[in-house]
């Protein structure tokens, strides 16, 4: 699977999810299930970023301006960053599995965990905005989403709501839902900003084309 593939599957995922939570939010033994769904939630993303921190170390080696020997190599902060996402995809992918090993370690922790999927989800959205567009500029209305999302985890966390899981249940399901979409209307609108930022950046219609930015797009 390509990171194209995975950008697509993990929205479609991230949607199907979220529609679940909102129908089902009322459910008496959802919540076996709703583990799960998160537990799948995190894989799906987590390999995505692994593959991604991969695909950023290649393409760091290859355009670097950082010589060893004539051979290209990373940057402090480009290392640095392909270390941070490998860590975190690594994480993602462990919770994720053990999730969907055994859902019911979770299930008192339900509001909890889906606390911190919207905080995951939303930090991670972010960074994808600011840093994995480059250099395409992403319009500043794609981060209300991803801020609103981490803003309502941390309420979550922090106040008696968590103690009502079907009210935690339906707005993770509304968010998941609401993120989905964003991201779609992301991917499209970087996609459309790149091809033609690529067409006018040399005067002679030769298109430069970096194939990892092509990847990220999707």
């Amino acid at each position: 699977m390509n990171i194209r593939t995975a950008n697509w599957l993990t929205i479609i995922i991230t949607a199907v999810v979220g529609i679940v939570f909102i129908v089902w939010h009322n459910e008496v033994n959802l919540f076996n299930w709703l583990v799960r769904a998160l537990g799948l939630v995190l894989i799906v993303p987590g390999g995505y970023i692994l593959m991604n921190s991969f695909g950023a170390a290649r393409n760091a080696k290859i355009s670097g301006s950082v010589t060893d020997g004539g051979r290209r190599v990373m940057t402090f902060k480009e290392r640095s960053a392909s270390t941070a996402m490998l860590v975190v995809s690594v994480v993602t992918i462990i919770l994720g599995v053990f999730m969907l090993a055994v859902p019911t370690f979770f299930v008192g922790l339900i509001a909890y965990l889906l606390a911190s999927v919207l905080v995951v989800y939303g930090v991670y959205q972010i960074v994808t905005l600011a840093y994995f567009c480059r250099p395409v500029v992403m319009p500043w209305y794609y981060y209300i989403v991803p801020a609103i999302t981490v803003l309502t985890g941390i309420v979550i966390f922090v106040t008696p709501v968590r103690a009502m899981n079907t009210i935690v249940t339906l707005l993770t399901g509304l968010l998941l839902t609401f993120a989905a979409i964003n991201w779609a209307m992301q991917r499209v609108t970087m996609r459309r900003r790149l091809a033609r930022q690529q067409s006018s950046a040399v005067p002679d219609g030769t298109v430069p084309v970096n194939r990892q930015i092509e990847e990220n797009v999707g």
